[in-house]
């Protein structure tokens, strides 16, 4: 079964992977609308707009001390974007971002594939939670190998949207904005 943070690597605060809490601002932007986009089953609000964020948060600071940057965005009919996880001590992930759930209610998810990390137990698909609220409050999955595709990672996304055990405050000051 799929890891987290926690389980998987340094992350001892996180929950099911990154987490976001006590943050000043909640999550923007959810007008109810949703539409089904390209890169199998990718949900992404307004997806009418070209150039459409989805999430966006430079340098949030967690609590436990591990950091987030988060980019992504839809851009006809296909999620792009970046996911940065750091650790306290410099250790790092990176994950490109290849599709996303804006459907679920006040849940944003992002998917993607591990692309650089200093470590070798850390690789496939990564999927992280963004939990709209106040403070804000995030979670990371790490499939280990469960699904075969970025779409099947979103769908099959166990119990983390259910399990507010699993997420992470964002600290204040810092936020991740939906849209």
């Amino acid at each position: 079964m799929g890891g987290t943070l926690r389980k998987s690597w340094r992350w001892s605060a996180i929950a099911v992977g990154v987490a976001a809490g006590l943050a000043l601002g909640a999550c923007s932007g959810d007008d109810g609308s949703s539409t089904t986009t390209s890169e199998s089953s990718t949900t992404t609000t307004d997806a009418s707009a070209d150039g459409a964020a989805i999430a966006n948060g430079e340098e949030v600071e967690l609590v436990g001390g591990q950091a987030l940057k988060v980019s992504a965005e839809e851009e006809n009919g296909e999620v792009t974007g970046e996911i940065r996880l750091t650790d306290p001590d410099g250790g790092e992930v990176v994950v490109t971002v290849e599709c996303a759930d804006t459907d679920t209610d006040g849940v944003v998810v992002l998917g993607g594939t591990v692309t650089e990390t200093d470590d070798d137990d850390i690789s496939g698909l990564v999927a992280l939670f963004i939990k709209e609220g106040d403070p804000d409050s995030v979670a990371v999955w790490y499939d280990e190998g469960e699904n075969p595709s970025c779409s099947d990672l979103l769908k099959n996304r166990h119990d983390v949207v259910g399990d507010g055990s699993l997420f992470v405050a964002v600290e204040a000051g810092s936020d991740i904005e939906t849209g």
